[in-house]
């Protein structure tokens, strides 16, 4: 008897720890992913910064004063993203959300249709690497061979291929 009360409590104890260490996995792989972030910001910020010289040298300050204010606040965001917690960060949304309910929608909007195309032109994309068709026939080319204008996908119907 005494075992299974033994038995009973570490079980219990173990299934109390699970949400815990979920949580602190889930922690760990988002304060990861918000360094990853930030690096991948700060590399943004400093293409950005650097595409600020050529407006000098072509006498436009005032353009070249904006591009810079502009990297400085991607840095700034970047900085903030390191330093909150995710919890910090889901209550400045949620704060947001209700201050500009309207900005809020059509930003999550704008950002779900940008999502949306990039995963529509990425899987495309894959498609016309692997020489798969739309249709699911046969493949007309090789990988790695000449590309054949008798797929489905070509450049041509890619978005803004008639401005090249």
């Amino acid at each position: 008897m005494a075992d299974e009360t033994g038995e009973a409590r570490s079980q219990t104890s173990r299934d109390e720890t699970w949400p815990g260490a979920i949580r602190q996995l889930a922690t760990s792989s988002l304060n990861s992913q918000k360094h990853r972030a930030r690096e991948g910001l700060g590399e943004v910020a400093r293409a950005i910064r650097q595409s600020a010289d050529p407006l000098d040298h072509e006498g436009r300050p005032t353009a070249a004063r904006y591009v810079r204010d502009a990297a400085d606040r991607v840095e700034r965001f970047a900085t903030r993203l390191d330093e909150q917690s995710f919890g910090d960060m889901v209550q400045d949304v949620q704060a947001f959300a209700r201050r500009q309910p309207v900005l809020f929608v059509g930003a999550a909007l704008g950002l779900g249709l940008l999502g949306a195309r990039f995963f529509k032109s990425s899987a495309e994309h894959s498609m016309r690497m692997s020489g798969a068709t739309s249709t699911g026939g046969e493949r007309t080319a090789a990988p790695g061979a000449a590309f054949n204008r008798s797929q489905p996908y070509y450049d041509a119907d890619l978005p803004g291929a008639a401005d090249l």
